[in-house]
C-alpha cells in the first residue's frame, strides 16, 4: 500500500514551487540524496528526498538487471517532496544516477541479501505454538512486526532466522489473520559519485496467515 500511495501521489500532485533550488545550479558533489531503495523480492522502489527540484536539464534515474532504465518522477503538493521510481526486478543491485549536460554520475547500491519467509500453514490453530522461519542474516539490522489477532509488536534482537508466537500471545477468540513483516536494512553512505548521499537499502517481506482459535 505504501508503494501504491507514493505513485498515486506522483501522478496526481502539483509540484510548482519556485522557492526550491534547482539541481542544475549546484555541482554534483554538493547534492544530497537522502532516501531509500527497497525490494519486496519482485519490485524495487526508489524514493529519494533531495529537498530541491531536479531540473535545468538534470535527470535522476535508476536501472537494474532485468529492468529498463527509469527516470524518477516528482511527487508532492505545492512543492516537490521527493522523487520515486518502481523497477520491476528481483535484482539486489541497483544503479542510481544523475544525468546532466556535463556528464553522468552514478553509483551501484547493494541491497541486503534476499530472503523468503516460511510461515505456518493457513488455518493453523492458535492453541499451539506458531513458528515462522527464514534465512538468518545477523550482519544487517533486522526488524520484525506482527499485527492481527490481538498480537503486540515484538523486538527481534539478534536475527536467528526463526520466531515463535505462543498461544498466550494472542488475544483474539475467533478466526483471524496474522501478518508478519520482516525488514532488513543497511545504510549506504557517501560514494565517489555522490559524497553527500545517504540511502537506506532494504529488503522487506510480508506474509499473512489465516488462523483459527
Amino acid at each position: 500500500m505504501r508503494w501504491f500511495a507514493l505513485f498515486l501521489a506522483a501522478c496526481t500532485s502539483s509540484t510548482d514551487s519556485p522557492q526550491q533550488p534547482i539541481t542544475s545550479s549546484l555541482p554534483s558533489s554538493s547534492l544530497a540524496f537522502p532516501g531509500a531503495i527497497e525490494s519486496n523480492g519482485l519490485e524495487v522502489l526508489v524514493d529519494v528526498r533531495p529537498g530541491l527540484i531536479v531540473g535545468g536539464g538534470d535527470e535522476l534515474f535508476v536501472e537494474a538487471t532485468g529492468a529498463a532504465r527509469l527516470s524518477l518522477v516528482p511527487f508532492g503538493v505545492g512543492r516537490v517532496e521527493g522523487y520515486v521510481a518502481l523497477l520491476a526486478t528481483p535484482s539486489d543491485v541497483v544503479t542510481f544516477g544523475l544525468s546532466r549536460a556535463s556528464g553522468t554520475e552514478q553509483a551501484s547500491v547493494q541491497l541486503p541479501p534476499a530472503f523468503t519467509i516460511h510461515p505456518p500453514p493457513n488455518s493453523a490453530s492458535r492453541s499451539t505454538p506458531m513458528t515462522w522461519t527464514w534465512n538468518a542474516d545477523p550482519s544487517n539490522a533486522t526488524t520484525l512486526t506482527f499485527s492481527g489477532c490481538g498480537t503486540s509488536p515484538r523486538a527481534l534482537g539478534t536475527d536467528l532466522g526463526t520466531f515463535t508466537l505462543q498461544p498466550a500471545d494472542f488475544r483474539a477468540t475467533s478466526t483471524c489473520a496474522v501478518e508478519l513483516t520482516i525488514t532488513r536494512q543497511q545504510l549506504i553512505s557517501a560514494s565517489a559519485a555522490f559524497p553527500r548521499a545517504t540511502l537506506a537499502a532494504r529488503q522487506k517481506r510480508t506474509v499473512i496467515v489465516e488462523t483459527t482459535p
